[in-house]
Parts: structure tokens; sequence; C-alpha cells
């Protein structure tokens, strides 16, 4: 899903979990700045007890001191939401 005005867009996955990006473009001086948000459904993300989000923090802290990527999480898009993010991204 896909939520766009003039100088946001927020795109969210198609599956209903919550997760997804915001992007906000802000001008200021020397042109322009864009601002992108990752964000979560708390709901999900704190559904479990306090052992595994404890887990899952140690996980993360791992893969940084190995220098290795972490995935926080995926974002689902249907076609028209990959065209509109294109064109909010082409715009910028």
């Amino acid at each position: 899903m896909i939520m766009e005005n003039k100088d946001e867009l927020a795109a969210f996955c198609s599956c209903g979990c919550g997760d997804g990006v915001h992007l906000k473009v802000t001008k200021d001086n020397d042109g322009k700045t864009v601002y992108l948000s990752f964000v979560t459904d708390r709901f999900y993300s704190e559904q479990g007890n306090a052992f595994s989000r404890f887990k899952e923090k140690l996980k993360r802290i791992w893969c940084i001191i190995r220098n290795k990527e972490y995935s926080y999480f995926e974002i689902i898009m249907n076609e028209s939401d990959i065209q509109n993010f294109k064109e909010f991204v082409e715009k910028i």
C-alpha cells in the first residue's frame, strides 16, 4: 500500500504486517534533503517474551561485531505500488 502527498511517500508491505518505508523530501538552502525511515508495527515486534526479544538483539549485535549485514524486514509491493514508488523517486 502506498500513501503519497506532495513531499512524502509511505510504502507498506502488501501482506498487512505493518512494515514499511517512509520517504520525506525537505527542501533546504543547498537543494533537497531526503529522509528515509524504516517503520514497523510494534504489535508484531513485541509479541515475543523478554528472552526472545533479547535473543534477537544479540543476533543484531553479533552481526555488527562480525561486520555482516542484518535484514530487519522485507517489504512486498504489487505492480501499482512499485510504479508509484518509482514515479515518486524520479521526482526527487
